[in-house]
C-alpha cells in the first residue's frame, strides 16, 4: 500500500511540477526581425551590366569585356553585344509577365530574367532566325559599380 501511496505521490509531483510550455506567446528578448524588404526587380535592374558570359545554342563564346546592357531610368535601354547583330541596340524597355521578362521595344523581343541577384544577372532570349530555327542565347550579366 505505502508503494501505490508513493507512485501516486510521484505522478502527482510529476504533473504539477512540469512547466507549461504551450505559452503561443513567449517573450523573447531579441525576436527575428520580419521587417525584411526586396528591392524590386525594376529598380534592380537599373544600371549598366557588363556582360561578363553568353551561350548560343549551348555553345559557350567569350564577351569581348567591352559588352555591356544599360537600362535606365526613364525606360530607355542600350546593348553592346556583337553576337546579338539583329537585336535593336537602343530602345525602350518594360517589365512583363510579374516582372520576369523584359519586353523590348513594345514586345518586339522579350528577354527572361533566369536569375537576378544584386550584383548579376542572367537573361535569356529565344529568337528564331531567318531559317525557323529557334536559336537560343543565355547572357551572363555583371552590375557594374
Amino acid at each position: 500500500m505505502k508503494k501505490i501511496l508513493c507512485l501516486w505521490g510521484a505522478l502527482i509531483v510529476l504533473l504539477f511540477a512540469c512547466k507549461d510550455d504551450d505559452n503561443p506567446n513567449p517573450t523573447d528578448p531579441n525576436p527575428p526581425d520580419t521587417t525584411t524588404t526586396e528591392t524590386p526587380v525594376r529598380d534592380q535592374l537599373i544600371g549598366t551590366w557588363s556582360i561578363t558570359g553568353l551561350e548560343i545554342d549551348g555553345e559557350s563564346r567569350t564577351p569581348n569585356g567591352q559588352d555591356q546592357a544599360t537600362f535606365n531610368e526613364d525606360d530607355t535601354y542600350s546593348i553592346t553585344l556583337p553576337e546579338l547583330s539583329f537585336f535593336p541596340t537602343d530602345g525602350k524597355w518594360q517589365l512583363t509577365d510579374n516582372d520576369t521578362n523584359i519586353s523590348i521595344n513594345d514586345g518586339e523581343y522579350s528577354l527572361a530574367i533566369t536569375e537576378l541577384g544584386d550584383d548579376d544577372m542572367t537573361l535569356t532570349l529565344q529568337y528564331e532566325n531567318f531559317k525557323a530555327n529557334t536559336i537560343i542565347y543565355v547572357m551572363t550579366l555583371e552590375k557594374e559599380t
